[in-house]
């Protein structure tokens, strides 16, 4: 099974073990395995196009 988005925000404060551990525990109640976790993000456009930033 393919999940293209994971309902499950980042709580203030919270670091990445913190977050991978509650995206961990979230999966195995619903009952699917975890292959990886990503994140997308738009490096270029985000510093709108200053690659030097």
């Amino acid at each position: 099974m393919l999940l293209n988005s994971f309902p499950l925000n980042w709580k203030k404060g919270e670091n990445s073990e913190e977050f991978a551990a509650r995206a961990k525990e979230e999966c195995e109640r619903v009952g699917i395995e975890m292959g990886s976790y990503t994140v997308g993000a738009d490096f270029i456009n985000g510093s709108e196009g200053d690659l030097n930033m």
